[in-house]
């Protein structure tokens, strides 16, 4: 390794050690986490705020929603297990149908 390939990876940890330091300075210190979880709340509220009127929005104009989307899905889900009933009920039906045929006949 020539010189400067080791000084170059020297820096490299010393970055890496001061970031790890100031990383661990600002999570141990009481007000910066204060501040950090407030600065997270605030987010949290922003977004439900956004969600919220993102929401009515499309609402008015007629756009349906994911629930919209979500409900209609599980809709489609009971219905195609109705159909699948009614498609197993019909072809027993049928058997007992060519039975009674196959007895009669």
């Amino acid at each position: 390794m020539s010189n400067q390939e080791g000084f170059i990876t020297r820096l490299g940890k010393m970055r890496d050690e001061t970031i790890a330091d100031m990383t661990h300075e600002l999570l141990t210190n009481p007000r910066f986490a204060s501040a950090l979880g407030a600065a997270v709340q605030r987010a949290a509220k922003t977004k439900r705020r956004f969600d919220r009127n993102v929401a009515l929005v499309s609402s008015m104009a007629g756009i349906p929603s994911k629930r919209d989307y979500d409900r209609l899905a599980e809709r489609a889900q009971g219905l195609e297990k109705n159909v699948s009933r009614l498609e197993d009920r019909i072809d027993s039906l049928a058997l007992r149908l060519e039975k009674l045929g196959a007895d009669l006949g």
